[in-house]
């Protein structure tokens, strides 16, 4: 499940088209200027100064006009590592397989990745929180 909601101040096809492949639906509505992304939906709402306010309120991290950033937290959930970020504080990758172990086994060419002494992969490399996401993104 999905387990950030967050909204951005713009709306394009291409952010839509963006938000359509980590959530697997197609969002076909009107573009409004702002596009929000919720525990299991997403949507399009008008601009406004309480309308916003209101989001904070609810705990929706606000991404500004940053999309990188937007797209990020949108794809956190708990029941896959696909489109997600992990760090180990100085490098980033992005998961493009379910299962985040089996995407790094496939990135650890050339020695960029520390193995502890049985071989295994770093334990440092976690999945990115919303915090840190914000930080690299901005």
């Amino acid at each position: 499940m999905f387990t950030q909601s967050c909204f951005i101040r713009k709306n394009s096809d291409k952010l839509r088209t963006d938000l359509d492949h980590i959530r697997k639906r197609n969002l076909s509505q009107k573009r409004m200027p702002i596009l929000v992304s919720t525990f299991d939906y997403f949507y399009s709402v008008r601009n406004s100064a309480e309308g916003i306010e209101n989001m904070i309120l609810n705990g929706l991290t606000d991404c500004g006009t940053n999309e990188e950033l937007f797209l990020a937290i949108a794809a956190l959930r708990d029941d896959t590592d696909k489109d997600q970020w992990f760090t180990d504080g100085a490098n980033w990758e992005q998961c493009d397989r379910n299962d985040w172990i089996d995407n790094i086994s496939s990135l650890c060419v050339g020695g960029r990745y520390n193995y502890d002494k049985d071989g295994e992969l770093s334990e440092s490399f976690h999945k990115a929180t919303v915090e840190e996401l914000i930080d690299h993104f901005k």
